[in-house]
């Protein structure tokens, strides 16, 4: 037990403050204070503590309690602190990637000025709220001075609808000569290791139900009921922005719906499910992972659309086509949002859309 002060020598190291001393081994203790006359009387207190710390037996060995420095929370600290519990969120988590820990604050205009020509309008407004949210956090907490995104502008909504051509619905021929090359291996490369005709069942789920890719990478054995001859689908295997591989999560619209389990599409699915156990997923690449929708589209889709010479289309036009022949069938929008997990609304504004011309006007 210490019975005496501690003898604290000051010293000048590269012109700030610096106490030693020995306790319990050797202790240099850099102050942020400048060598200078006026300093070196402030410093006297911290002497005066340290000792008395060590006569308490209370003494810091980490120095932390005796540095005069306050350490900033980096930006993107604080809004992973802030947004934490919110990064479900798909919106929340990719905004993370514009807070470096050298990110000046008062600059985020400049990133809403670039992000406005990459996001939609939906997008683009929603975050923005997100980053004005945050923002009003920083200056409760005085970390800044004036919040700068109060002056920016909501993005416009277009007036005229905006068609991805890549996303236009096929006609019910080409989906048939789509199958027919998947199936039956005609465009497959002679040595190719994976035949065409192993996605051929995952194609067809998807032109048979429209679903979101990634509800159909999602799905599980324990999902289809052969009793029932029904189809859950109330998850998704989604990509979240800067997360490696993909995250099983709900669907979009955090909502269940169960589809019919046709005859045409047990016949596919059953050599599937064998061998499998409920937690596996119904359709997998073939070295037993999930498809890889990218990869899947770049190297089996599009070269198989340009040897039909079918206009080039993303794997999502499987569920425009899927919208777009029901509501031509007389299938109402309520049964047609039902089957898409979506709203009427939504179905009319982005996914109906005519696959043939009509040949008869309608009638008096």
């Amino acid at each position: 037990m210490v019975t005496e002060l501690t003898k604290i020598t000051v010293i000048n190291y590269r012109k700030k403050i610096a106490l030693r001393f020995s306790f319990c081994g050797r202790h240099t203790i850099t102050t942020q204070y400048l060598y200078n006359e006026i300093n070196l009387i402030k410093v006297r207190d911290l002497i005066e503590k340290i000792q008395i710390d060590i006569l308490n037996n209370n003494f810091d060995f980490s120095h932390w309690r005796y540095v005069n420095k306050k350490i900033k929370k980096s930006i993107s600290f604080l809004y992973d602190e802030w947004a934490e519990e919110k990064f479900h969120d798909t919106a929340y988590y990719s905004l993370r990637s514009i807070f470096k820990d050298n990110f000046d604050a008062y600059k985020i205009h400049r990133v809403l000025e670039i992000k406005k020509d990459y996001w939609n309008t939906q997008h683009f407004n929603r975050r923005k709220k997100i980053l004005t949210d945050f923002y009003n956090y920083l200056l409760s907490i005085s970390y800044i001075k004036f919040n700068p995104i109060i002056d920016i502008p909501d993005k416009a909504k277009s007036k005229t609808k905006l068609i991805n051509p890549a996303r236009l619905p096929l006609t019910k021929q080409e989906v048939k000569r789509i199958l027919n090359a998947f199936e039956n291996d005609i465009y497959c490369p002679k040595f190719s290791r994976v035949k065409h005709s192993f996605y051929y069942p995952f194609v067809y789920f998807l032109f048979r139900y429209g679903c979101r890719n990634e509800e159909i990478l999602g799905l599980k054995v324990c999902k289809i009921n052969i009793k029932k001859r029904e189809i859950l689908i109330d998850e998704a295997l989604a990509q979240l922005p800067n997360v490696k591989g993909r995250v099983q999560k709900s669907t979009k619209t955090g909502k269940a719906r169960i589809l019919p389990l046709t005859d045409d599409v047990w016949e596919l699915i059953e050599p599937l499910m064998m061998n499998k156990a409920k937690s596996d997923y119904l359709f997998h690449s073939p070295t037993g992972s999930y498809i890889n929708p990218q990869n899947f589209q770049t190297r089996v889709f599009y070269p198989i659309l340009r040897a039909l010479r079918i206009p080039k289309r993303d794997l999502y036009c499987a569920r425009h086509t899927f919208i777009s022949r029901a509501l031509e069938q007389q299938m109402t929008v309520a049964q047609v949002a039902y089957f898409a997990g979506n709203t009427p609304e939504t179905i009319y504004k982005f996914y109906a859309h005519v696959t043939e011309i009509p040949t008869k006007l309608p009638t008096w």
